[in-house]
This record gives structure tokens, C-alpha cells and sequence, in this order.
């Protein structure tokens, strides 16, 4: 539902001063004048005035040096001018002495022990190839008797690529990339049968494709080497005929492993021109993400993630992956007031300003806090976003993928609007398309 955003004394201001210089080209006495809401500006005259708490009360108090009034021309004599604060300026917003250190919030992996290395908490494993720089990724294409990769599949393929590419450069802020080479045709691997016949139709969920994908890079490495690449992909031409998907195997042995120095990735059928799969897929042999949907059915953190329903990363993920800087996150006690800005999570990255807040409850859990706005120029990754929304959201480590580690608490796009938990309540107390501050309370 749309909502309009308000007005909030102490972030925006515009004051109007009439008339005073037919009278005396001083400016009326302010300093020291009684004012009515802590940390709101106003200028008189060139001169610019905060209220701020005395022993006598609310007071107002010289700023800063002059400033020239706006759309002042020279030698004009209007009082007249107008000053916006911007919501980071708000003077009650809780000083970075006062937080928690960043490793406070570097929530602990807590699931048990499996055969994967994929988690969504800290340290991340030494397994996964760093999310910084260009992934190389070679795609293997897989010719059945009754279903070929030709050209148009080819075209289709870099397409996707190119799309994922651009997803992980805006993702993380220009730190990563992603390259795809093809594997030359000659190298192109044939099965000897039909598609029904290799056992990828009609799979069940969370089938494991490990095997046929380990079976491919053996006929691929008799006489070819993947010597350089990060991940290689095993992929089929575009076919309606059957479902097909995606699925992650991680580097090195396991279950679900290569068996190799490289993590892999399987598109097949229908899924096979996806970018979102590809990039989700990614996810987990690149980035060691978890799935964030419910492997019995549904959507605990709803559309604002890839590895849920999405087509965005949350700033939990991009934490995880190390695209968030430090000075990014503001790591705060849960059971103490406090006020914090965030500009928006999908902000570029020259705006060095924090993305997340961070309120972690135990050492494997917290509570998340982004802003969302809708991009200038739409993307086919944009979540659908009308207007600045908060995003509020809980991490439990302990709990393992498809049982839903991260959980939505609630979303609001209003000034006051308050989204409450544990005992504790956000509060949007300023909101615009750069920005939010929040109140935190119990």
C-alpha cells in the first residue's frame, strides 16, 4: 500500500523571517531565546541557530559561522532563507563510542556439524573462494540424443551471464564480478542417451545431482583441463520438456562435493536460461549461502533475498560475503535506547555511510535492520519496492538451511511507524529516498 511520508521537526526545517530589515539591518536577538524541540536549526540573517538543552531549558545557541541566506543576490536585504538538515545531521543520533564491537555482531555458525560448508554465520569457511574480484566460471554444456546445445542456447547463456554479472557488481558495490566462459564445442560432453535415460527427469526436491554432475567432469577432464576457474558449471539445452532447476556442489569431497579443487553448479530443462538460478546457485558454490525458503514449503524472509523468494541480497548476506565495509554496520545492544541513520542498502557505494543495524541477542543470534528504496533506473533484480521501506528481520544460526535461519519480523514505509520484537521496538523516527533514522526501545 502506498503510504505518504510526513514531515519530521528536527530533521527538515524551513524558516521564514518578514519584514525585520525596514526596521534595523541587525538580526533579532535569538541567542539564548526560548525554543520548543532539541536539535531543529533555524537562520536569521545569515546567521544559523540549533536549539539545545541549558540549565534554563531548551535555548537557542549560535551554530556555526555565517552562511549566505538561499537565493540571496548581492547586497540583498531579505532575512529570508531556507535551511533542509539532512536526516544523518540529527544530533540525538547515538555517537559510534557508545556501540558495540563489529566482532559482537559476527554472529557464530551453530548448526551441527554436516558435510557442507555453507552457513549463515561466521567464520565463513576456509573452502569458499573469497567474494572479492572476478569468478571465473567455465560452463560445460551436456548433449543428450534427443536434446542438443546449439546456438540460440549459446546466445541465451550469455545473456544470463551478463545479467549475473551485473546483479553481483550492484550487489557488492563494485567489488565483485562474474566471468563465464564456454567450454569450445569440440569439448562439449555426450552423454550417448536420451535425457530420460540419465535420471535428470521428474527428479524429486532437493534431489541429489551430484552424481551426474561428477559423471560429466569426468568425460569433460579425458581430454580437457579446468585448470583456472572458480566454478564450473554443468549445463543442458533449453527445454520445456522437463522442470530440471539448479543445484551447488561445494569444492573437494562430501556429499555434495566436486570431488575437485572447483565448487560446481548444475542448470537444467527450463532453468537452464535463468539468471536469478544461476546467481542463486552461485550463491551456495561461490559464497556458501544457505537456502533461505523452507525445503517443506514456503518463505520465512519473503522476497528480500535471493536465496529465499527474491531477486536482492539482504545486508545479512552481503555481510557474509564481505561486501559490507565495517563502518557500515552499526552494532547495537537490543536492551538499550538508541537512535541510528542508515542510508539505503541498495545506495551506491560512494555513499560511505551505515547499511545495517545489527542487535544481536545471544552469540548465534540478533535482529537485522535495513532500508530499501526503489532504483533510479529500474532493475530486473528490484524487488518491486514503491516507496523507502525499513526491513526488519531475525538471524538464528542454529538453525539449519530449509528450516528457515532467517525470519521476517516486519516491514514499514511511515515516519512512527514501529515494528516490535523480543521486547524491543524499531521506530522510523525520519525517512527519505537517501535514508532512515531509527529509535530502538523497550
Amino acid at each position: 500500500m502506498k503510504r505518504t511520508i510526513g514531515f519530521v521537526l528536527g530533521v527538515c526545517l524551513s524558516v521564514t523571517l518578514l519584514g525585520v530589515s525596514s526596521v534595523s539591518s541587525a538580526a533579532p536577538q535569538v541567542q539564548g531565546t526560548k525554543c520548543v524541540k532539541a536539535g531543529i536549526f533555524r537562520t536569521v540573517k545569515t546567521v544559523k541557530y540549533q536549539c539545545k538543552k541549558s540549565a534554563k531549558g531548551l535555548r537557542w545557541v549560535k551554530a556555526s559561522k555565517a552562511i549566505a541566506p538561499v537565493n540571496a543576490t548581492p547586497n540583498s536585504k531579505s532575512t529570508t532563507t531556507s535551511t533542509t538538515i539532512p536526516l544523518y545531521s540529527d544530533p540525538e543520533i547515538t555517537n559510534v563510542n557508545y556501540l558495540l564491537n563489529l566482532q559482537e555482531c559476527q554472529l557464530r555458525d551453530a548448526t551441527p556439524m554436516l558435510p557442507s560448508i555453507i552457513s549463515s554465520g561466521f567464520p565463513r569457511s576456509g573452502s569458499l573462494r573469497s567474494g572479492l574480484g572476478q569468478l571465473e566460471v567455465l560452463v560445460i554444456p551436456v548433449n543428450f540424443t534427443d536434446l542438443a546445445f546449439g546456438p540460440t542456447d549459446t546466445q541465451r547463456k550469455e545473456a544470463a551471464y551478463a545479467t549475473v554479472n551485473s546483479f553481483y557488481s550492484a550487489m557488492s558495490y563494485g567489488k565483485a564480478a562474474v566471468k563465464m566462459t564456454l567450454a569450445p564445442s569440440n569439448a562439449w560432453v555426450n552423454t550417448g542417451g536420451t535425457v530420460e535415460q540419465s535420471g535428470i527427469i521428474n527428479t524429486t526436491p532437493q534431489w541429489d545431482a551430484s552424481n551426474f554432475y561428477r559423471n560429466v567432469i569426468e568425460i569433460y577432464l579425458s581430454n580437457n583441463t579446468i585448470s583456472g576457474y572458480d566454478v564450473v558449471e554443468v549445463t543442458t539445452a533449453y527445454s520445456t520438456l522437463f522442470v530440471g532447476g539448479g543445484s551447488a556442489n561445494q569444492a573437494g569431497g562430501g556429499i555434495y562435493g566436486t570431488g575437485k579443487s572447483f565448487a560446481g553448479i548444475q542448470t537444467l530443462g527450463s532453468k537452464t536460461i535463468s539468471w536469478s538460478i544461476i546467481a542463486h546457485e552461485l550463491g551456495h558454490a561461490w559464497l556458501g549461502f544457505e537456502d533461505l525458503y523452507l525445503f517443506k514449503g514456503g518463505f520465512p524472509l519473503g522476497n528480500w533475498d535471493l536465496m529465499s523468494s527474491g531477486t536482492e541480497f539482504s545486508g545479512w548476506s552481503r555481510f557474509l560475503a564481505g561486501w559490507i565495509e565495517p563502518n557500515w554496520v552499526r552494532c547495537a545492544n537490543p536492551r538499550t535506547p538508541t537512535r541510528h541513520y542508515l542510508s539505503a542498502l541498495n545506495a551506491e557505494k560512494s555513499d560511505d555511510k551505515p547499511r545495517i543495524l545489527i542487535l544481536p541477542f545471544s552469540s548465534q543470534s540478533a535482529i537485522i535492520a535495513e532500508l530499501r528504496t526503489p532504483t533510479v533506473t529500474p532493475k530486473v533484480w528490484q524487488t518491486g519496492i514503491k516507496s523507502p521501506t525499513l526491513v526488519v528481520y531475525r538471524v538464528d544460526t542454529g538453525i539449519e538451511h530449509g528450516n528457515g535461519p532467517i525470519v521476517l519480523i516486519g516491514t514499514t514505509d511511515q515516519i512512527g511507524g514501529t515494528i516490535s520484537t523480543d521486547g524491543i521496538k524499531v521506530t522510523i523516527k525520519g525517512l527519505d529516498n537517501s535514508g532512515v533514522v531509527v529509535d530502538i526501545g523497550n
